[in-house]
């Protein structure tokens, strides 16, 4: 990505460059964009009711003076794109600015539609004219293979985690003002693309569709009529895509005895509430005796988390469908808000079980977010207003990562075949979890073998997202409680050659070695933990407690 001081300008004057004051307000456009900056500097840390929960304080002023400091060489495309990756510094979905989303910025698409699946990025949708491209796997955007393009557009998006990426990020390596702006294609309507299909490597150009309403909001209704790659797969449509349309809908399927429920969002329809439903699903259940109940929430964004409770009181009321084994709930990239708090719920109160991949959302989240514009460019911002905690006040994760792992491939994508309900219909078997192995070593008092079985656990393709590392910073610390202070030490050298990246895991490496009484060694974890983090601010703290020689207790 360009530095902040270093314009991508295509031929597009600068900020700097544009000296005459703009419409009655007597200003340049260099100072409406400084007065908007100025905006989200003072107001989001007011608004917000958590904004440096996940953000370092000064990493956050910090960025905001130094893109003041870069403005002047800035387009106006890279100013309003730069806005919204200091909004998104807050990891937080529902607080997000945008011109990619904002009709007055005219941002547009050009005419495909990509998905990150499993295996790759691929060109699931285009118009007619460009069939030549549909089903490609997408090897290079522009000037960047597409790895290298999909970090460089990520930190310009509001999300709360790696699934909102997934999810967002493919959109906006299809839109021509991000990728010119940071420099991943050189012209405003053109780009020339990478691709692999049936074997053959080869580019394409796609340019903007000629005298169309190329704009953000008219393609992606356009998209709608695109041939789609799986049109006339090898199977029937499968249960997820087979009502578009509809938000709430279920089927028995009689052949595997399932009773399958979607819901793509947490809302009343206009003729039917969500508990008259969910009255009529548990009325099927009643007479059709479903082996397995499955409630897929893989493409709901939220809605009113009022409304849940029915669904939750329903399901325990009938132990025959809560029980471990026939009750499964489907989440996704896209689960997120009122349907992660669904989903936390359906944790905390039933023997579900979850499918498919990580949740979009905090498991404890903010949400309610606020509208408000920009002074100036009169550009959206939504703020959060509450913070919504429905799990334990130290459940920090990041999402809800599932038990079975049932990611989408393209090729499943193509042949219509939906791995996550796939997953569903295989008879359920309890796997073990990391913690089950580690209390098998504990008790054979043979700790030693645990690493070499925690290492086969995170490798295991099973355990994509499981949260290996806070498990095993979790068994250091319960081994720091019962004095075991060597086989601590030897749990937190494991998590650090397990995550050599992570700041945490040397932290508490840092611990169990002042703990232990090696203070030298407590330096250097405690500066590895500084240098992968700079914002670590208890490590910093802690190297200055053992070199003064004060207490160095926590």
């Amino acid at each position: 990505i360009p530095a902040l001081g270093q314009s991508v300008s295509g031929g597009k004057p600068t900020l700097g460059e544009m000296k005459t004051p703009v419409g009655d307000s007597k200003m340049t456009e260099l100072e409406r964009w400084r007065e908007d900056l100025r905006f989200i500097k003072e107001e989001l840390p007011k608004k917000h009711p958590g904004l440096f929960q996940r953000l370092d304080r000064d990493r956050f002023f910090a960025e905001v003076e130094k893109l003041d400091a870069a403005l002047p060489t800035m387009t106006v495309n890279r100013a309003a794109l730069e806005l919204a990756r200091i909004v998104g510094l807050a990891r937080d979905g529902h607080t997000w600015t945008s011109p990619v989303h904002d009709p007055k910025s005219k941002f547009r698409l050009f005419p495909f539609a990509m998905y990150a699946f499993s295996d790759g990025i691929y060109i699931y949708k285009a118009p007619a004219e460009h069939g030549d491209i549909l089903g490609a796997k997408v090897l290079k955007i522009g000037n960047y293979p597409v790895d290298e393009a999909f970090k460089m557009v990520a930190p310009y998006m509001s999300t709360d985690n790696e699934m909102g990426q997934m999810e967002n990020v493919p959109r906006l390596l299809a839109c021509p003002e991000v990728l010119e702006a940071l420099g991943i294609i050189t012209g405003p309507d053109k780009l020339t693309i990478e691709l692999e299909l049936n074997g053959n490597t080869f580019s394409k150009e796609v340019a903007v569709l000629p005298g169309r309403d190329n704009t953000v909001n008219a393609v992606r209704g356009m998209m709608k009529d695109w041939p789609d790659v799986r049109d006339g797969g090898s199977n029937p449509i499968p249960l997820h895509l087979k009502n578009i349309e509809k938000s709430l809908w279920y089927e028995y399927v009689p052949e595997s005895k399932m009773l399958y429920v979607q819901m793509k969002d947490v809302l009343d329809e206009k003729d039917l509430t969500l508990e008259q439903f969910w009255d009529k699903v548990f009325a099927e259940a009643d007479v059709k005796k479903p082996e397995k109940l499955v409630l897929d929430l893989r493409y709901n964004g939220g809605g009113n988390n009022q409304l849940v409770k029915p669904i939750i009181k329903g399901l325990v009321r009938r132990p025959d469908l809560d029980r471990e084994g026939h009750l499964f709930v489907i989440i996704g990239r896209q689960t997120f808000s009122a349907a992660q708090n669904l989903t936390n719920m359906l944790e905390n109160w039933t023997n579900a079980i979850f499918v498919g991949e990580p949740t979009g959302s905090h498991v404890n989240m903010y949400g309610d977010a606020v509208s408000y514009h920009l002074p100036h460019s009169g550009m959206l911002i939504r703020i959060s207003s509450l913070y919504w905690q429905n799990m334990h006040a130290r459940d920090n994760r990041k999402w809800t990562a599932p038990q079975i792992v049932a990611e989408l491939s393209f090729a499943d994508y193509v042949k219509n075949v939906d791995p996550a309900v796939a997953a569903v219909e295989i008879p359920y078997e309890k796997r073990r979890t990391l913690r089950d192995i580690a209390l098998e070593a504990f008790r054979a008092k043979d700790l030693p073998s645990f690493s070499a079985k925690a290492v086969a656990f995170k490798n295991d393709p099973k355990n994509k997202y499981a949260d290996v590392e806070s498990q095993i910073n979790g068994f250091g610390y319960d081994l720091i409680r019962m004095k075991m202070i060597e086989e601590a030490v030897n749990m937190f050298k494991l998590n650090v050659e397990l995550y050599p990246e992570s700041a945490n895991a040397y932290d508490s490496l840092g611990e169990a070695y002042m703990t232990k009484g090696e203070k030298e060694l407590a330096i250097k974890s405690y500066k590895k933990s500084l240098e992968l983090d700079p914002g670590n601010v208890s490590a910093a703290e802690m190297i200055r407690r053992i070199e003064s020689g004060g207490d160095d207790r926590h």
